[in-house]
This record gives C-alpha cells, sequence and structure tokens, in this order.
C-alpha cells in the first residue's frame, strides 16, 4: 500500500513540513516541492488526492496549453543529464510535486507519472514520526489532563 509520509523537514521552523508519496515497495515516487506549516500540510494532500487521477492531463512541458482548468502533470528533458523529470502543476501555476528520480526515457517517465496518477488516489496519509501527528498530540494531551502525574509529550 502506498503513502503520503509527513515529515518535518531540516528547517527547524514553523513552515517545515514537507511530504513524499512512498510506493508499496518502499520508493519515493514523489515529493512536495514546497514547505508547509504542520495545520496545513495534511490539507495539501487531501487536495492532491482530490485533484489529481488517471484522467489528470500530461504535457509536454514545452506545451502552451493552457492550464487554469486545473492540476496538470508536466514532464521535461534536463539540458544537464538528458534524463526525464516531471513536475505536478496546479491551474494557479504553483508547482505542487515533483518526481523522484529522473529517467532514461521518455517512456519510462510517462509510465512513472501514470504510476503516481494511481497512487496518490490510493495513499494514505500518515506522519513518518507518529508522535507528530496532531491526533497522538491531542490523545497525549488529554492523558495527561487525566494524570497530572503523566509529564506532556511521554
Amino acid at each position: 500500500m502506498s503513502e503520503f509520509k509527513i515529515y518535518r523537514g531540516r528547517d527547524k521552523g514553523e513552515q517545515c513540513w514537507r511530504w513524499r508519496l512512498v510506493d508499496s515497495n518502499h520508493k519515493n515516487i514523489a515529493m512536495s516541492e514546497e514547505s508547509f506549516i504542520k495545520s496545513s500540510v495534511k490539507r495539501s494532500i487531501k487536495t492532491i488526492k482530490d485533484k489529481v487521477n488517471l484522467s489528470t492531463p500530461v504535457f509536454l512541458d514545452e506545451s502552451n496549453e493552457d492550464t487554469d482548468k486545473g492540476y496538470r502533470f508536466e514532464y521535461f528533458q534536463s539540458e544537464k543529464n538528458s534524463e526525464w523529470y516531471w513536475r505536478l502543476k496546479a491551474g494557479n501555476h504553483e508547482f505542487m510535486a515533483i518526481g523522484g528520480e529522473g529517467f532514461s526515457s521518455k517512456q519510462s517517465i510517462l509510465k512513472s507519472i501514470e504510476n503516481v496518477r494511481v497512487e496518490m488516489g490510493r495513499a494514505k496519509i500518515i506522519f513518518e514520526n507518529p508522535e507528530d501527528d496532531p491526533v497522538c498530540e491531542a490523545r497525549n494531551q488529554d492523558d495527561t489532563k487525566e494524570n497530572p502525574s503523566i509529564p506532556p509529550g511521554s
């Protein structure tokens, strides 16, 4: 089963939460393009899960197709290493996700995008460190209230 794994980025500030989509073989197949505050990272993933599916369009990056109609995948070949990469773009032109690796052929990148479109819809959302999950934090706070001898965060 694939999973969106939420984790704390290197920056220890408030806006340092990121996600990666991991397939059933434990391979990173997509990751967030930007960092989020903790309270919005899950909401961002849910939006992607709602908007991305097998009918999400795929375009070569040089395409001048209108992107104001919703989410789309764009793929391109790097001039630096000649590998193929993809990114997920929202209707407002913001990049929402990028692929986990480069691919040697156009056929491989298109197969990867198809896989990501499927996995995004069925992946469950988890925190890499379960103690970071607000549900777990709330439960710990409730336990502390019920039993004051338990130190917070234990």
